[in-house]
């Protein structure tokens, strides 16, 4: 491909992304338990309908994309568990992206699995904090496979593009998804 999925995701989500990394504030919560438990509470809230949205529109893609090993909200309520916040009282989003097309369920899953990059960031950056171990699961990811598991995922996505084209619904599901979750950050802060 001359323009490649990723190259127009980057640039083409990059606005939607900046906002959103800048409304979490994410480095804030880094050294704060409590705001750091909050940022995950807004997470869990958007993380866990979207997978369930995801794993139900991919359907036998998602197996090919190995989606359940990919579920993330599993990981932000063991994080909660060790705050001491049960994800079952959590507020649940309704705000989620219009998955009517394959592409923009693969938009959206671009996103979701974009945060374990930002992760390994985060987790360095935790090194010297007061929050837990135990409590940074999310944030982890893949742990040593992360950059093996971005890469399936994005082999996975261009042949999706390559083989049945949708490469604009691609990119509009990752910006209703940053957008989305913004929304929901702003309504559950």
């Amino acid at each position: 491909m001359n323009d490649s999925i990723l190259s127009r995701l980057r640039n083409e989500t990059a606005e939607a992304h900046a906002s959103l990394e800048a409304m979490a504030q994410i480095e804030s919560c880094m050294t704060d338990e409590t705001k750091y438990r909050n940022l995950l509470r807004q997470f869990y809230g958007y993380y866990a309908p979207m997978e369930t949205a995801l794993e139900a529109r991919l359907n036998g893609d998602g197996e090919a994309l190995g989606l359940a090993e990919r579920r993330k909200a599993s990981w932000i309520a063991s994080d909660l568990d060790v705050l001491g916040l049960d994800a079952k009282t959590v507020a649940i989003s309704s705000d989620l992206p219009d998955l009517k097309e394959i592409g923009h369920a693969y938009g959206a899953l671009y996103v979701l699995e974009g945060s374990t990059l930002g992760g390994r960031t985060i987790s360095k950056m935790m090194e010297n904090s007061s929050i837990p171990e135990t409590a940074r699961r999310f944030f982890n990811g893949y742990e040593g496979d992360t950059g093996k598991k971005w890469k399936e995922f994005c082999a996975a996505l261009e042949q999706y593009v390559a083989t049945h084209g949708q490469a604009d619904e691609v990119i509009a599901g990752a910006n209703e998804t940053f957008a989305g979750m913004g929304r929901w950050m702003r309504q559950s802060a």
